[in-house]
């Protein structure tokens, strides 16, 4: 039987041939970055994005680590699923144990959450239409919201010009 904190997990990049072009698994300080990854994405700014086991492991395109998200409020468990980004780079997360999508900048910075989403885990964001489409492993049920993240990260607007803020 392995234990989790034996785990260890990667990021590897591939060019269009095929080849092995990087791999990401150590802080700068030589941790092990991944224990348990799930899912992962690229955002706008190159900054590859992984939900893991209980943290949002955040690295750039070279694969220095950047920054980890543990949870809103600080100190709260965290299980991360589904993550998507937006055009303008907020990190878009969707959360297992609050049944939350949570928002963060892309430094980090804990912005916003939808609520009541039970047993969502997959996320997707067309930024032509500014739509994020949230999947249940539960009940095969899609959300689909439309709001708009502008200059002010710390507001979420809606479609119809209604305004929520954090």
């Amino acid at each position: 039987m392995q234990r989790k904190d034996d785990r260890t997990g990667k990021v590897v990049r591939y060019n269009q041939n095929g080849e092995l072009t990087q791999t990401i698994k150590h802080s700068n300080t030589g941790k092990e970055l991944y224990c348990e990854p799930r899912y992962i994405t690229e955002n706008n700014n190159i900054d590859i994005v992984v939900s893991d086991y209980g943290v949002v492991v955040v690295t750039d395109s070279g694969g220095r680590h950047r920054f980890s998200y543990k949870g809103h409020p600080p100190g709260s468990p965290l299980s991360p699923h589904g993550i998507c980004t937006d055009v303008l780079s907020h990190i878009i997360i969707c959360e297992e144990l609050t049944n939350t999508v949570q928002v963060i900048s892309r430094e980090g910075k804990f912005l916003l959450y939808l609520q009541g989403l039970l047993g969502h885990r997959s996320l997707s964001y067309d930024s032509i239409t500014h739509r994020l489409w949230v999947g249940s492993d539960d009940d095969g049920e899609v959300c689909v919201f439309t709001f708009l993240l502008r200059n002010d990260p710390d507001e979420l607007h809606y479609e119809d010009g209604s305004i929520l803020s954090s």
